[in-house]
Order: structure tokens, then sequence, then C-alpha cells
């Protein structure tokens, strides 16, 4: 007979397996649970991503953002999302398309590769610019560096050729180079090869980036070309399609508001910058050289540094030692920005990144202070004064009367018309855009025309002044108040201000959208139209006003 102790351990030993098949049933649940979740939300996520239904669109507008998914310096899947992301009007081959070199900007014409104001150089002696969009300014042409060099003393004997083209890598540089240095050698010109530390050696190893692009490798330590290439992005894109496997796990590793970075950093370690990228910039910087000392002229290598390349951020210095390294060795002359910038800016590092932004346009771009001081170094290199750094002529360069107002605009075009610009301190945004804005699309606001972005920056209220020449016509759009704080009942703490001739015509506080301020100004022999943001709390940092299908329009 069996003791009260003994019936109780056989009974235990009998819930054992018992609890063991519950444990399991329950872990087996909640696998099939998450496999289940993780599925709905990638099929989720890809709907609100790719959807064109209206409530797609709505739901999903902060999640169509290329960075979420991909690092633009380093995978062509950032810009094949960006691409798509736009609306269909804006998507297309490049204005200036071109097989060979991917486009080739705006003063050079496609297959021909004819520099379209080549007569204005006469018989003095070429400075031929190579490089990006630092080389070709985001600033009007009038503050640009061949604007600048023919208002110097250096024009009656030397003009400058700019081939600068936005979002080229030292790749097309290059290519572009190739194709037109034949036009001038006759010519004896000065060969500038420039390129932005921050990011232009990444781009060699992307074949899309806004649109496609050639791309080289290296095949027995020599360059081998993918080109020419098709234009089309769209037949591009179903030929190259996304090599993203899962948009959840992306997003999870290049949002920066979901995980923590060394989480993130951990999940995006299969994406890292190629080794054979330092490789392939030293042999196209190399073969650039070599081509040029062919033929027997003068070059030199020229470094724009943008705000990262001024901090001298992690992961930006190995850039400057490749340009340094094969500089020394290849034996060519390198002129650095950054010195002069810290020279305008005596030493002080946040003073210096004064000299870049200060628009939407310019945005990670030198203005016209910026384009100034790094002509100082374009022209030490001229002159052959390479590593003489000239602090009293950065000096003079800084004291010359602004063609941009004095007040701080920066001077640009906006709605077709000639505006000046200006936003204080961090965060400050005044621009037009023809990209549909989130939250807004086509559908939704049966919006025609422009857009007007404005935010208030740290340091005060953000401002579009247009100089007007007095002819009947009117302003109109729609405001809104956009990116209410999440669950906040706050009142609308955005104010529109608008100015005719210096009298305040309307103020108003920017209800959040969908609500709005229908806007219709008279500006019938006006002269000026003034339009300000502002911020009634510190809240607002975030919001921003949304001038829907603005337009400044004839009226007969």
């Amino acid at each position: 007979m069996q003791s009260p102790f003994e019936s109780q351990g056989s009974a235990e030993i009998a819930r054992r397996p018992a609890r063991g098949r519950r444990v399991v049933r329950a872990l087996l649940a909640a696998s099939i649970g998450l496999v289940l979740g993780a599925f709905l939300l990638e099929f989720g996520m890809r709907w609100m991503i790719f959807s064109d239904s209206a409530l797609a669109r709505r739901l999903g507008w902060k999640l169509r953002d290329a960075s979420n998914f991909a690092d633009p310096n380093l995978q062509d899947d950032h810009w094949k999302l960006q691409y798509l992301f736009l609306p269909t009007d804006k998507q297309g081959p490049a204005e200036t398309a071109d097989p060979e070199c991917g486009w080739t900007g705006s003063r050079v014409r496609p297959g021909t590769y004819e520099y379209k104001d080549a007569a204005h150089v006469g018989d003095r002696r070429p400075v031929l610019l190579y490089g990006d969009s630092f080389a070709a300014c985001n600033t009007e042409p009038e503050l640009c560096f061949e604007s600048l060099l023919e208002r110097s003393d250096l024009s009656d004997r030397y003009a400058l050729v700019n081939y600068g083209a936005g979002g080229y890598g030292v790749d097309q540089v290059y290519l572009l180079l190739s194709r037109t240095i034949d036009q001038w050698k006759d010519k004896n010109p000065i060969v500038v090869i420039s390129f932005l530390v921050d990011n232009d050696f990444d781009r060699n190893a992307l074949s899309f980036r806004c649109w496609p692009k050639p791309r080289f490798t290296l095949a027995g330590g020599e360059l081998v070309s993918n080109g020419p290439v098709d234009t089309d992005p769209d037949r591009f894109l179903r030929e190259h399609p996304f090599s993203i496997g899962s948009y959840l796990l992306r997003f999870l590793a290049y949002n920066r508001r979901v995980l923590p970075e060394r989480v993130r950093w951990y999940l995006r370690r299969d994406h890292v910058r190629d080794p054979l990228t330092v490789e392939l910039g030293r042999k196209i910087l190399e073969q650039m050289h070599v081509d040029l000392a062919a033929r027997g002229l003068e070059h030199f290598f020229l470094s724009f540094h943008g705000a990262a390349g001024i901090r001298q951020l992690e992961g930006i210095r190995w850039a400057d030692e490749l340009v340094e390294s094969a500089s020394k060795d290849l034996g060519v002359p390198l002129v650095e920005t950054r010195p002069y910038f810290l020279a305008a800016a005596d030493g002080d590092v946040e003073r210096a990144l004064g000299f870049i932004g200060g628009s939407a346009k310019l945005e990670g771009h030198y203005n016209e202070l910026g384009n100034r001081v790094a002509f100082e170094a374009l022209r030490s290199g001229i002159e052959k004064r390479y590593g003489e750094i000239d602090v009293d002529a950065i000096a003079a360069a800084l004291a010359r009367p602004r063609l941009s107002a004095s007040d701080g605009r920066e001077l640009t075009t906006i709605l077709g018309c000639t505006a000046r610009v200006r936003t204080r301190g961090a965060r400050g945004l005044a621009r037009e855009a023809v990209t549909p804005y989130p939250p807004f699309d086509t559908d939704a606001t049966g919006t025609k025309g422009k857009y007007l972005v404005l935010r208030s920056g740290a340091d005060g209220p953000s401002e579009i002044v247009w100089i007007l020449d007095g002819r009947n016509r009117r302003f109109r759009g729609r405001a809104s108040a956009v990116e209410r704080p999440p669950g906040s009942d706050e009142q609308p703490p955005l104010v529109l201000e608008i100015r005719v001739d210096g009298r305040v015509v309307q103020s108003t506080e920017v209800p959040y959208y969908p609500g709005g301020v229908d806007l219709d100004v008279d500006l019938a022999k006006s002269l000026e139209l003034e339009i300000v943001a502002d911020r009634k709390t510190a809240r607002a940092v975030a919001s921003w006003i949304h001038i829907a299908d603005a337009r400044i329009e004839s009226v007969e």
C-alpha cells in the first residue's frame, strides 16, 4: 500500500508531461503568431509603400521615404525607391540623358558633348572645372564660380568652363572628361578635377542615382565600364528590380526611431562599404591623370568639403586619405577647401557650417558666401599657389557687397518670379515644391500646380519676398498646418503673414490639415509680395505650413 507521500509524488510525475506539452504548445502558438504577425506587417508595409490607392498613400506617407530602407551612399535601392515615390509626371529620363555618361548637366549637349557657352572663352585660357553639384553650384548662376571669375582680376586671362553636373560620382566625372577634353586641348586649358569628399567616391559603386548611370569595375587592375546604359529609368527598374527581401527588416535597420543604434548597426552589417571602393576611386583618379598627362595638360585636384567633410565626421576621413595619397603618389597638386572654410570662420567649425545652406534649394550646398570661399581655393590652384591660404584675400572676398540681399535673403526663382528667401536658424525652411508633399497628393487635394512649404527656424520666422513689376496679378493658394503633435489637442501654433509693399494684408493662424485658409491677394501695381511663416509656441518646431496650388497669376 502506497503512502500519501508516494501517491502525491506519482501524481506530480504524471502532471509533468502535461505541463511540458502545454509549454510546447504555448511556444508553438507564440512562434506561429510571431511568424503570422511578421507576415501581416510585411504585407501591410508593402501595400502602404507601393499601392496607388488614396488610402495607402494617406496611411503610408511617412513610410514613403527611401532613407527608411536603404543607404543613399551605398545602395541603388535607395534611389530606385526615391524614383518610384515621385509623381508620375516627374518620372522619366533626365533632361540631358546620355547613355555614355548617364546625363550631362544643363551646360553640355548630350551626344555631341558641346559646351553651350563655349564662345565666351574667346582668346582666354580655359579653366575646365569638372565635378558634381558643388562644382555646378546650387546658387543662381550669377553667384557661381564662372561669374566669380568673370568679376575677378583673372578675367582678362582666364575663362571658366563649368562641366559640373549634379549627382555625379567621380566615375561620371571621368566619363565626361574623356569625351570633352579634346575639344579644348589646343587652347592649353587648366583642368580642375573636383569631387565632394563627403560621398562622391561612394557614388562610383552605384548604377542608379536619380537615373541610370554607368559604373566601373576592376578587372586585372584595369577599369571596365558597363556602359553605355539604357537611360529610361522605367525600363531599367524592370530589368534591375529591387534587391530588398524584407521591407520590414530594412525599416527596422534604417529607421532611426524604432530600434537603438547598436541593434540597427547589427541589422545593417551586411550593407557596408565595399573595400574595393577605395581601390576603384584611386584607379579612376589615376586614369584621369594618365589621360591628361599624355596630352601635356596642366591639372590639379580640388576637394570640396560639405558639412560632414568640414566636421571630419567618422566615415569621411577615408576619402580624404584616398585623395591625399593619390595626389602624392601621382604627383598631382591638391587643393582642399576645408582649410579655407576654417580660415574664413577663424577656425570655428560651427561658424564654417554657415557657408552651407540657408534655403531649401541650397540645403547641403554652398551658399553665396560659401562659393566665394571655395573660389579662393580654386583660384589658388589656377595661380599655382597650392597649399597657400591667403587669409586677407578670403576676408576681402567676404567683405564685398552681396548680390543676394544684404539682410541674408538668398536670390532664387519661386513660382516663376524672382524672389529672395531667408530662414533663421536650424530647421528653417522656405521653398517651392512640385512633388506632392505628404500627407497631400493630387487625388486628395485636387492640386494641379506647385506647392510652398514654410517652417520657422529655431532663431525666427522664415520669409519669401517676391520682386514684382506692378502688373495686374494675384497670389492664390490654400494654406494648412501639417504635423500635429501626436495625441495633442493644441490649437494651431503657426502664423502666416502676407505683406504687399510692406503693408500687412493678411495675418492668420493656420489650422491643421485637413483644415486650411484660402489665400487670394491682389498684387495690382505692387512691387513686392512677402510671406512670413512663424510659430507661436516652442512645441511647434516640428510643424510646417503647406500652401497647396500656390501661384502668382496674371489677371485680365
